[in-house]
């Protein structure tokens, strides 16, 4: 279902992800890491925005971000660095007790929930002890004010996503990471949740919100016409599939509908004890 992107467009995402998490968390790390961190690995860097903007604080820092996609950044400071590598499978190349802090977020269909136990055994396997994770989904599907037209394609495609997402329970949901931690062996387990309003029918006054409500309306409609791809049982025409896909994608973007998205930060620190 996730169709990766490269280039400039993948890169102009990712960037669009820091500007939303800086408007509405008011920072990018919300763990209480410790001030000099040795070691940091970002997980499914994208365009490595996060991972250079953290080089960059913490400069007692190796930080590496790891993609399935080459990240070039002119940006980039001595202590940061870009590795090609599936987080499914190229973890196993870190020793245990390695990093002081892991952080993904957003990585919706670059991991299937049945990949999501595994990929949280590694974080708290590399992770050192009293380490941080910080994880950050979205709930599924969007969520809206009400008011929006059953006959709209949005409505069509939002109920064709609740019965794909039922169905074959291939994403992760938000609201799940916090039991994956508490599952894998995480203590001071906290759930920071955020709702981002998704375009600015609510029209605030805070330039901040704006900038980041504009950047949610950009990210959460470049996936819909991959997303669609997974409604074949729906529209079995690929064609079709496709022009449908769009159609929801103009549709999300000019109606300035009341639609809103409910994001899940998880921390948890891998404790100094761990039982065998």
């Amino acid at each position: 279902m996730y169709i990766p992107r490269s280039g400039n467009e993948e890169q102009s995402k990712y960037d669009k992800i820091q500007a939303m998490f800086q408007a509405h968390f008011g920072d990018t790390v919300l763990a209480p890491i410790t001030p000099d961190p040795q070691k940091i690995l970002d997980c499914g860097t994208g365009s490595g925005v996060w991972a250079v903007d953290v080089a960059r604080r913490f400069p007692s820092a190796q930080v590496i971000g790891v993609d399935k996609s080459s990240v070039q950044r002119k940006d980039k400071p001595e202590n940061c660095e870009f590795m090609v590598g599936d987080i499914n499978t190229n973890l196993a190349q870190f020793d245990d007790d390695t990093f002081d802090f892991v952080h993904s977020r957003i990585l919706m269909t670059g991991i299937t929930k049945e990949q999501w136990p595994h990929y949280m055994a590694e974080i708290f396997r590399i992770l050192k002890p009293g380490g941080w994770a910080q994880c950050t989904e979205s709930s599924l599907p969007l969520w809206d004010e009400g008011g929006i037209p059953e006959d709209s394609n949005y409505v069509k495609y939002r109920k064709m996503m609740e019965s794909v997402i039922e169905r074959n329970q291939y994403l992760i949901s938000g609201d799940d990471l916090n039991q994956y931690f508490v599952e894998h062996g995480f203590i001071d387990v906290q759930v920071i949740g955020n709702v981002v309003d998704i375009g600015n029918w609510r029209h605030p006054q805070d330039p901040q919100l704006v900038k980041g409500r504009e950047a949610a309306m950009l990210v959460y409609s470049e996936p819909i016409a991959d997303l669609s791809m997974a409604l074949a049982e729906d529209f079995p025409d690929v064609e079709k599939r496709k022009e449908f896909g769009e159609m929801v994608k103009k549709e999300f973007m000019t109606s300035n509908y009341p639609m809103y998205v409910k994001l899940h930060t998880v921390i948890g620190r891998k404790p100094f004890q761990v039982p065998v």
